[in-house]
């Protein structure tokens, strides 16, 4: 009986010598002494056995609890950064360890780091970590990345004209992995942001819809509280007007968001220049349009309202509804120039079109991460489109005969879509399986002239499935992808399905310290709209027509790029090449028809077609310096094009050399930048050469507390201000066409943000919707 009250006594004493104890700290960054959240914390003893682990919160904050030993050794790793190992003695209580800072690394193990620039090159995606300059710097998201652009490859971003692109393609936004609309990036707050993850390779994901890349914004997770943003660009000089208005409130474990956007735009000052033939009759026809001023009116709304509730870090609900509304008023006026043989005539060609839809969305999203390995993500959406469209052709010859024509379309088109994706990490190697099911039905009812509405409904199904992996091995890093979709069209005359499969990879080889290399390959099918499938004949003018085509086949699109990145310093510079081809491409064909028994005798088609193929070789060349003399970034591209299209009767070829610069220099907090287009880009839809858009710019911001102030000039020293270039080659139907809008030419507009942000902080899962949109199957460009 003593001895169990001694071994009692012994074994308390002993209890309370190693009473549990904890261990905290805030881990931050040495230089821009930002917390680093997401940091892996474990504690070892002399043997190397871990005996406890965890990470830091977004605070950058971590503790180690019920600590059982006096003396042992705290290691925190974190990616990108120098591991570091610290020896701690605990006898008396809880310990704090205060700041601790880590350092950024140049090389580590299967990843390239650029310390300074804070960009990490992995398999399938560059991370970036603004650094605090950068993020002082920028008035707000679109200008943040003009800054950064010089480390991501690839990317172009026109700040006046709101517009992104990556590789020449579209690009897809996303918030902590949830897919967002332009509109809600630049409602960030770019002083919250983590780090910025930037893919310049297509996601097979998102290979059904074209893009061409995707960026991640990682936020610093939020708690209670929330962010307020008031935006708007005004234009003193013309009718132009954007404005944005967003909210994001956070309770416990909910989030609630709102985001409105408005865009009102009027020009007095429109013009439209064409020449063109028609070939087919006894005698050429030949047209010469010479615009006069015309006016166009846009007016577009936006809203989208937001809920995240967090059951906890590993699951989560998201729901968002939004609505579009859309209205837009064209008046062209044109005097005309007809020759037909000897015979010439002069007349007015005026074209109202109207166009008016709206649209609401509603989008389900659901995730659940089983563990660090595997997570499983559920997306439901369902939109309804409704729209009314009318194009009107009124002529006035000299020798007072008049033409006039009216067409009216009616629009009611819904979608539906489900969407399956398991992610799983097998070792080193990511991967996901995902599937995803959409139908698509839209109904369209036309008339001309007030007769009796034509109606025609068309439904497509497609099944798309899809998986990925990526992953490293020594210096290179590897993506590999494979999608299979099954497609079935039906309409009044008729149906079509097919089986089509995609794939996708690439391979980013790090050379040495300075040097990189990527290689890409694509291989996609794509699908044809469901405009180019309408059977409607709508009629164009007085001697022709436009159709669509329910037999077409889907197109092939097959692409190798090769780049080569060297970076040394804050000097940044990429040399591109790559070769497209594109079997069976979808072409808009000119026909004449000259039997005298059809309906459409000595009528003009444009009839939707399959070519043989269209090919297009591009060379080109970045160069970029950052923070030069410690107050300027410079940016040049230059490059080449080659296009070459076959079609079934005809060839055609367009070489062209395009170049640009950009430049922003910061002084304190004034930004001054400029962003101008040497000679424009060319791009290639179906068979029509199209100029890029002419919109060059240069501005000031300035910042103050939580507003920031600017002013820029668009389109300075021009008498045409916005303009465009299209050139049509064909046998039938040749035509060049000069676009412009002289209300844009020396535009000033002016700039104001405000933004603020209150509350707490904590941590969030990511999450991602990615379901949207719907094929009206409406066409009224013709």
């Amino acid at each position: 009986m003593i001895l169990r009250y001694i071994s009692t006594i012994c074994f308390a004493l002993i209890a309370f010598v190693v009473q549990a104890k904890s261990i905290s700290g805030v881990v931050i960054d040495e230089h821009t002494k930002e917390a680093l959240p997401g940091v892996n914390v474990t504690l070892v003893n002399d043997s190397a056995k871990v005996l406890l682990n965890t990470t830091t919160n977004g605070n950058g904050w971590f503790m180690l609890r019920d600590v059982k030993v006096n003396e042992a050794f705290v290691g925190l790793i974190y990616m990108g950064y120098e591991s570091q190992k610290i020896t701690v003695n605990i006898n008396e209580g809880d310990l704090d360890l205060g700041e601790i800072k880590l350092s950024p690394k140049s090389t580590m193990l299967g990843e390239v780091v650029v310390s300074a620039d804070k960009v990490i090159e992995k398999a399938d995606k560059y991370v970036l970590i603004p650094t605090l300059a950068e993020l002082n710097r920028a008035s707000e998201t679109l200008n943040l990345l003009s800054e950064m652009k010089v480390k991501m490859p690839g990317l172009q971003v026109n700040e006046a004209l709101k517009r992104v692109s990556v590789d020449g393609g579209g690009v897809v936004f996303q918030v902590n992995g949830k897919e967002e609309s332009l509109s809600k990036v630049q409602s960030l707050n770019q002083r919250d942001i983590l780090r910025i993850e930037y893919r310049n390779t297509p996601d097979i994901r998102y290979a059904d819809r074209g893009v061409s890349g995707v960026i991640n914004f990682i936020m610093k997770p939020r708690q209670e509280g929330g962010t307020i943003m008031v935006e708007l660009d005004e234009s003193v000089t013309s009718l132009r007007s954007i404005a944005t208005i967003a909210g994001t409130y956070y309770y416990k474990k909910s989030e609630w968001s709102i985001n409105y956007g408005n865009t009102w735009q009027k020009n007095t000052k429109q013009y439209s220049d064409a020449q063109e033939q028609y070939i087919g009759r006894e005698n050429i026809i030949y047209r010469n349009q010479i615009g006069q001023p015309s006016s166009m009116r846009d007016f577009s709304n936006n809203v989208s309202f937001g809920y995240t509730y967090m059951y906890d870090l590993n699951t989560m609900l998201a729901a968002r509804l939004s609505f579009r509304a859309y209205d837009g008023n064209n008046r062209n006026y044109n005097i005309m120039e007809e020759i037909i043989g000897d015979a010439k005539s002069r007349y007015e060609k005026y074209n109202p079109n109207k166009s008016k839809s709206h649209s609401p969305t509603l989008d389900l999203y659901f995730r659940k991460n089983f563990s660090q390995t595997q997570s499983l993500e559920l997306n439901a959406m369902g939109t309804i489109s409704s729209g009314d469209y009318s194009r009107e052709m009124h002529y006035k010859y000299d020798s007072g005969i008049d033409f006039n024509q009216i067409n009216l379309t009616n629009n009611d088109s819904w979608a539906a879509a489900l969407e399956a994706l398991y992610s799983l990490k097998i070792g080193k190697v990511d991967t996901r399986y995902g599937v995803n099911y959409r139908r698509n039905h839209a109904e369209n009812k036309y008339s001309e002239n007030g007769a009796e509405f034509t109606p025609d409904h068309q439904t497509r199904n497609n099944l798309y499935f899809y998986g990925d992996l990526a992953g490293r091995w020594n210096k290179l890093g590897y993506t590999f992808s494979v999608g299979g979709k099954y497609f079935h069209n039906t309409g009044l005359s008729g149906s079509e399905h097919y089986l089509k499969f995609k794939a996708l990879g690439t391979l980013n080889f790090k050379i040495d310290k300075h040097w990189s290399a990527n290689y890409l390959y694509m291989y996609s099918p794509d699908m044809p709209p469901l405009s180019a499938m309408n059977d409607d004949v709508h009629t164009i003018d007085d001697i022709s027509l436009q159709m669509g085509n329910l037999y077409i086949k889907p197109s092939t699109y097959q692409r190798h790029r090769l780049y080569v990145r060297y970076n040394t310093g804050n000097f940044y510079a990429t040399a591109w090449g790559s070769y497209s081809r594109t079997d069976n491409s979808l072409n808009s064909v000119w026909y004449y028809d000259d039997d005298p028994s059809s309906k459409y005798y000595q009528m003009f088609i444009n009839k939707t077609e399959n070519g043989n193929y269209t090919d297009n070789i591009s060379t080109q060349l970045d160069l970029s310096y950052q923070n030069l003399f410690n107050h300027l970034t410079l940016s040049a591209s230059v490059g080449w094009d080659k296009y070459n299209v076959s079609d079934k009767a005809e060839y055609n070829s367009l070489n062209k050399v395009w170049a640009s610069i950009s430049a922003n220099a910061y002084f304190g907090n004034w930004t001054i930048y400029a962003n101008y287009s040497v000679a424009p880009r060319y791009s290639l839809d179906g068979r029509t050469f199209c100029r890029d858009i002419r919109f060059d710019y240069f501005g000031a911001k300035y910042r103050w507390k939580d507003f920031s102030f600017g002013a820029r000039m668009v389109n300075a020293f021009t008498k045409r201000g916005f303009q465009q270039e299209t050139e049509t080659p064909s046998k039938v139907h040749p035509i060049s066409k000069t676009f412009y809008i002289k209300d844009f030419a020396n535009m000033v507009e002016l700039n104001i943000v405000y933004r603020i942000s209150f509350g707490k902080s904590y941590q969030r899962a990511n999450r991602t919707l990615q379901n949207n949109g719907v094929d009206t199957g409406v066409n009224v460009k013709y």
